[in-house]
């Protein structure tokens, strides 16, 4: 592999004076010490701003993790953990689909401060719950905010820090850590915040190799691009972005030489390069997975063979919808991510038009190249979930925007200062304001999560997480008897929660003073239940969050409603 500097010294070399601007330097450029930008001071308000952003996450990250009860996805993941440290084997986790890597890295501590039990060898796809769970996994939620979600938070500030100094980074910082998005899946012990840090690693990676093609960061390269697929099997869109990054990183910084001369030597560094790269990724992937490539493909075939329901303003589907994300982006991004979005449409207009791809601008032409790539593949997948398969998004939106605004506005800080300090004001409003049901969140464009539920559920208002405060909701409605409709894995038992499961007493409820059904459920979306379907129009009785409707079946209107769907089904 030809070193980048060779190939500089060809040509005839000038002296540049690059804008104050551009003298931050990027990952791969020269040491900042060089470049006069961590004086003491400075780097001193670095690590306590970097500090307090962190403590505010991981202080967020606990009120979410001690409210909310355990997600559908956790029960599953809990399971495939359990069996991976008892056992030894991935079988569970694969035979969900899932990829190992941050299951790994956030069920260790359950699995080790408890003792074995048989709940990994009585069902292959563990669909309940056990009692006891509502710890562990309160435990890998813990693990998960420290070892993903934090890092991923430092990884942005850092970045940006490097790039343009405290005040952007402090503002992609916040605005990252204030996400209600990031403070829900951030929070949570599942896959897509890793698959977002692992993604956001891989990227610096390759702005790595383009500075210094080497061997070692071509090895570098390839594991941070298995760690993507190891996190989620739907990493795999990263392969051609790293594969164009090894294509263009030798490409001649002089002028000598036709173009076709460029690319033979681009192709021949390439082919140098590929077998190193393809080593580092399958390598990293097995190991992810106790080294059985049986394993990774039975994970694969189950990821591409898994159909899910969608549900789209009134309509069900198992095809899912092409507009289905864009209106999830649209209805689930606060009202700052929107507006950095509308800014990048702009801002990057006018960057686009001098844009140096070998220099500075690299970094971002990969943050927008890869944006665009995966919202495409997100959108053609024909997937229709929350906004956890978007969560990818959203760093690379703020590194982007807010590395386009430290350029367009380098000669006006205090436009600079203003925009920022309107971004997080927003951003902390947003957060503070849907606290602590984060995971339901709509933006006041769509009128939130009451008026959000008309456009989506699933796992945008319902994963089975308000069970704590169904128990609140209970206490202050005096209900002694009810039946629950749950969309969920947690044992009731665990959250404190006397009532009785919704199985064959269906359609029988004078025994009962309040029903509690959960959003899912009563719009059928997992499972029919068209009994209830003349609920959906009542105002309930009350609201445990955003998920759970409790009715009186006792009451004149509720009792027409399901008398009247009784008699259609």
């Amino acid at each position: 592999m030809t070193n980048r500097s060779e190939s500089r010294a060809k040509g005839p070399t000038r002296a540049v004076n690059l804008p104050g601007c551009y003298s931050a330097g990027s990952i791969g450029n020269s040491h900042p010490m060089e470049l006069g930008l961590f004086h003491e001071r400075d780097l001193r308000a670095a690590i306590l701003l970097a500090i307090l952003i962190g403590s505010g996450f991981l202080l967020s990250a606990s009120v979410f993790r001690n409210q909310k009860s355990t997600t559908v996805d956790e029960t599953f993941y809990l399971h495939g953990g359990l069996a991976v440290y008892w056992t030894g084997s991935f079988h569970v986790v694969n035979g969900l689909g899932a990829a190992p890597l941050p299951i790994v890295l956030s069920y260790w501590l359950p699995a080790i401060t408890h003792e074995p039990d048989g709940r990994v060898f009585r069902s292959r796809f563990p669909m309940m719950g056990e009692r006891g769970d509502r710890e562990m996994v309160e435990q890998a939620r813990l693990v998960s905010s420290v070892v993903i979600g934090l890092p991923l938070i430092l990884g942005i500030y850092i970045w940006l820090y490097r790039r343009h100094g405290l005040g952007l980074a402090c503002t992609g910082g916040s605005l990252m850590a204030a996400s209600p998005l990031m403070l829900s899946h951030g929070a949570l012990a599942t896959t897509d915040a890793c698959i977002t840090l692992m993604t956001l690693l891989s990227l610096a990676a390759m702005v790595h190799y383009q500075k210094k093609p080497t061997t070692g960061s071509v090895l570098l390269l390839g594991c941070a691009v298995g760690a993507v697929v190891s996190a989620k099997y739907s990493g795999v869109f990263i392969f051609p972005v790293a594969g164009l990054v090894l294509l263009t990183a030798n490409w001649p910084a002089s002028q000598e030489g036709t173009p076709r001369q460029a690319l033979v030597e681009c192709l021949s560094n390439a082919s140098i390069a590929l077998p190193f790269f393809l080593a580092a990724v399958f390598l990293t992937i097995l190991s992810a997975n106790g080294f059985n490539g049986n394993d990774v493909l039975a994970g694969l075939q189950v990821q591409l063979t898994n159909v899910h329901r969608g549900y789209l303003m009134g309509e069900i589907s198992t095809e899912g919808w092409l507009h289905y994300y864009p209106v999830v982006f649209a209805a689930k991004s606060s009202e700052a991510e929107l507006a950095l979005l509308l800014t990048l449409f702009g801002a990057g207009t006018w960057r686009m038009r001098s844009l140096d791809w070998r220099g500075r601008d690299f970094a971002f032409l990969l943050w927008t190249g890869t944006m665009a790539l995966y919202a495409i593949g997100v959108m053609s997948s024909g997937l229709s979930n929350g906004p956890r398969y978007l969560m990818v998004l959203y760093p690379l939106l703020i590194l982007a925007t807010l590395d386009t605004l430290g350029l367009l506005l380098k000669d006006r800080q205090r436009w600079l200062a203003t925009c920022c300090a309107a971004l997080v004001a927003t951003q902390l409003i947003a957060s503070a304001t849907s606290a602590p049901h984060w995971l339901a969140y709509f933006n006041r464009f769509v009128g939130g999560p009451e008026q959000g539920r008309e456009l989506l559920i699933s796992d945008n208002i319902d994963w089975g997480q308000d069970l704590p405060a169904l128990r609140v909701a209970l206490e202050d409605l005096a209900c002694t008897n009810t039946s629950f409709i749950y969309f969920g894995s947690a044992r009731f038992e665990d959250y404190g929660i006397e009532a009785d499961r919704y199985r064959q007493s269906r359609g029988h409820f004078e025994d009962y003073d309040c029903l509690a059904i959960s959003e899912n459920n009563l719009h059928s979306l997992f499972a029919n239940y068209p009994e209830f379907a003349g609920l959906r129009w009542l105002t309930p009785a009350g609201m445990a969050g955003h998920s759970i409707r409790i009715f009186r079946p006792g009451d004149p209107e509720v009792a027409a409603a399901l008398s009247r769907s009784r008699d259609r089904t």
